[in-house]
C-alpha cells in the first residue's frame, strides 16, 4: 500500500482511547462536542454516539453512496447501532474483551462476569451464535471469535460485489478486533494457564499470538485488494488504513509495540 499510494508518517488521533476516537472519525468533531470522554461506552452503558449528530455513511448517503461496516463499532449499543446510523451491519460491536465468546488469551471475558455473550450481527439482524473449540458448549450464545476473520472478509466482499454490480459508489469500514487484547487467532489453546509464552508457543509468528493476529489483519486487507483487482475497480477506490489509538504497552507482548515513538494508548505521548 506504501508503495503505491502514500505513506503519511504524522497522524494526530482524535483521544488515547477508543470510543472517542471513533466518534470523533464517524462525525468529524472533537470528543469533547459529541460528549463521548473521558472513559469508553461498554455494553452496559445506556448512551451512545448522540443521535442528532450525522455520521460519514449518513452524509456519503446524501450523495448517492451506500455504506457498510464490519466488526468494532464501540459506540454504543441499541438505539446507537450502525445500522442506525447508516450502515448495512456485519460483526460485534463491542470490543472482545466486553463481551463473552471462545476467547482465551489474557484479557477476555468469561461467562458469569458482568458481560453477556458477544452478538453477531448479518446486514441487520442477529445471527446464531456459532459455537466452537467446546469451551462453553452448554452455552448457546457462545459466539466464535476466534474464526470471525473469514466471516467479516466474506461480508465485505458481498457487500463490494453487490454495490458494483448496481453500479453504485460504495464505503465500507472493516473495523478489525485486531490487535486490541485479548489477542486472537486460531492459533490459541484451551489451556490459558501458561500465560502469553504458552499461547506463543502454539503460534507461526515469532511474535506469538499478537504475531498471528496482526498476521490476519494484514490477510484481510490483502483480501479485500484482490477483490478491487478482480473487480477492476482499484484504480478509482481509495484505500485509507489506519489505527485510532497506538500500542497497549501494559500487555506486553501482547499489546504491541510503538517503535520509537514514547509511551502508548491512554497516554498523551505521541505512541497514544
Amino acid at each position: 500500500m506504501a508503495a503505491e499510494g502514500a505513506k503519511l508518517v504524522q497522524y494526530y488521533s482524535a483521544a488515547s482511547i477508543c470510543s472517542p476516537s471513533r466518534g470523533a472519525l464517524m462525525t468529524g468533531r472533537t470528543f469533547g462536542r459529541i460528549g463521548i470522554y473521558p472513559g469508553v461506552l461498554s455494553p452496559l452503558s445506556k448512551g451512545g454516539l448522540p443521535l442528532n449528530e450525522t455520521t460519514l455513511a449518513e452524509r456519503l448517503e446524501t450523495v448517492g453512496y451506500t455504506s457498510g461496516m464490519c466488526g468494532k463499532w464501540h459506540l454504543g449499543t441499541n438505539e446507537f447501532l450502525p445500522m442506525m446510523r447508516g450502515f448495512k451491519y456485519y460483526g460485534a460491536p463491542m470490543t472482545q474483551n466486553e463481551c463473552y465468546s471462545n476467547l482465551i488469551a489474557p484479557g477476555s471475558t468469561r461467562k458469569g462476569g458482568k458481560f453477556g455473550p458477544c452478538p453477531l450481527f448479518n446486514g441487520t439482524s442477529k445471527l446464531p451464535a456459532v459455537q466452537s473449540n467446546g469451551i462453553y458448549p452448554e452455552d448457546p450464545d457462545a459466539v466464535d471469535m476466534v474464526h470471525v476473520d473469514d466471516f467479516y472478509d466474506q461480508s465485505a466482499a458481498d457487500f463490494v460485489r453487490e454495490a458494483h454490480g448496481r453500479g453504485q459508489p460504495f464505503f465500507w469500514y472493516f473495523a478489525s478486533h485486531h490487535t486490541h487484547a485479548p489477542q486472537f487467532a486460531p492459533c490459541q489453546t484451551a489451556d490459558d494457564s501458561r500465560g502469553a509464552e504458552g499461547l506463543a508457543g502454539n503460534c507461526s509468528s515469532p511474535r506469538g499470538l499478537f504475531g498471528d493476529s496482526l498476521g490476519l489483519l494484514d490477510r484481510s486487507v490483502g483480501r479485500m485488494h484482490a477483490l478491487l483487482h478482480e473487480l477492476k475497480i482499484e484504480n478509482n477506490t481509495l484505500t485509507i488504513f489506519s489505527a485510532d489509538n497506538g500500542g497497549s504497552l501494559h500487555w506486553g507482548i501482547l499489546g504491541g509495540t510503538n517503535g520509537d515513538l514514547r509511551c502508548g494508548k491512554g497516554t498523551l505521548w505521541e505512541g497514544e
